[in-house]
């Protein structure tokens, strides 16, 4: 069967919301986890309620025969085998009162909560801590306006579905999945883009296991994977669209692969090619951030600065005074010194800037470059457009 999307702004996100497991399968409303008494009163959590949708009468069809803890059924108006290709035994029919008359169910929500209330009191009178509100993941692996393999329920609670729309459609790319990177593609894998390539030709190892997100078990730094493979591995369990290049980004590869991109996060340590990779994104008029971050020791403490530079079509004179690219002396951070919660603000910082310039976020000040010296607790914006 297949599943259609439901609507974010209907009563039928308002179930979903609610923590009720419901979807629309091949034209009918699917009520699953409804916990009932059946007729010898023990308790049955898997209850499941199906509809025409959009619904024309009061009735539900259920996949077992509710009972009452007086062991009478429950509202059932007759016996059913089958219906619609779904696997229900009886029809119920529950007709809503005021106290003096019957009166409508307002939407699907009032009728499917109402059912739902009804069914499961009885089952409560034995076992208190029943619901039918589980939670369950919404599947939407194969609906291909989608992006995530399951419903994004924070979103819908949060009420900014809307503000969700200006991420839909955009194709990110991540260089580098150091520290850094992996923590943009933490955080990007949870947004509506739809598409996030990610570069990088390293091996994911021990130190890395220590500045990226989640944590590594130990056999797989044993077997030596591919960066991009155990990050792959980790992130399409949510995001549909996580396109993974086992090779390094050179400025050829900029050249011929990353015209179809909307934005690209640059988080590598400088090297001899890194500029000439900047100037060809430049070239190409898509626009980027570059990451980074210095770490001296000073007197037993670590002391430095996490940076951000924008640059895009408009404005990147400032690459030259901003952009270091040539290869620096090894300083600490190089020497695998593990800080997790630097890459962890610096990723952060960029997406938050990324999701400024698209309009997810307010956009008061337009900077392009960004400062933060974590022995003073003071950020710094400049290159102001």
């Amino acid at each position: 069967m297949s599943t259609k999307p439901t609507n974010p702004k209907g009563d039928i996100q308002r179930l979903i919301d609610d923590g009720y497991t419901v979807e629309i399968q091949s034209n009918c409303l699917v009520v699953r986890d409804v916990p009932y008494l059946d007729e010898n009163l023990t308790v049955r959590e898997d209850g499941v309620l199906v509809d025409s949708y959009p619904s024309t009468d009061h009735t539900f069809r259920f996949s077992g025969t509710p009972y009452t803890t007086d062991k009478k059924t429950l509202h059932v108006a007759g016996p059913v085998s089958g219906w619609n290709g779904f696997d229900v035994t009886s029809h119920l029919s529950f007709k809503k009162s005021d106290g003096k008359n019957i009166v409508p169910y307002a939407d699907h929500y009032d009728k499917v909560t109402y059912y739902i209330q009804v069914i499961e009191s009885h089952a409560k009178h034995f076992k208190s801590d029943v619901g039918a509100r589980k939670y369950r993941p919404i599947n939407t692996s194969g609906v291909d306006e989608i992006p995530f393999q399951y419903q994004d329920q924070n979103s819908s609670r949060a009420g900014i579905n809307h503000v969700n729309e200006k991420l839909k459609g955009h194709r990110i790319a991540i260089i580098g999945l150091g520290g850094t990177g992996s923590y943009v593609l933490d955080l990007v894998s949870k947004s509506h883009a739809a598409e996030i390539h990610i570069y990088d030709d390293d091996m994911f190892h021990t130190h890395n296991a220590f500045r990226a997100p989640g944590a590594a078990d130990k056999e797989t730094l044993d077997n030596a994977i591919k960066k991009v493979d155990y990050l792959h591995r980790i992130y399409s369990k949510m995001h549909k669209g996580i396109k993974i290049h086992n090779y390094r980004a050179t400025p050829e590869i900029v050249d011929s692969e990353f015209a179809p991109y909307n934005f690209v996060f640059v988080c590598i340590d400088a090297n001899e090619h890194k500029k000439e990779l900047l100037i060809k994104l430049i070239e190409k008029e898509i626009p980027f951030i570059d990451c980074g971050i210095a770490v001296d020791e000073v007197d037993g403490s670590l002391n430095g600065t996490i940076r951000l530079t924008t640059l895009t079509k408009s404005k990147n004179d400032h690459i030259d005074r901003r952009v270091h690219c040539d290869k620096p002396e090894e300083d600490a951070y190089r020497s695998n010194i593990q800080i997790a919660e630097l890459n962890a603000l610096n990723a952060a910082l960029a997406v938050i800037k990324w999701k400024r310039m698209v309009g997810f976020y307010h956009n008061h000040e337009s900077e392009n470059h960004t400062t933060y010296m974590f022995n003073c607790n003071s950020l710094s914006n400049d290159e102001k457009n």
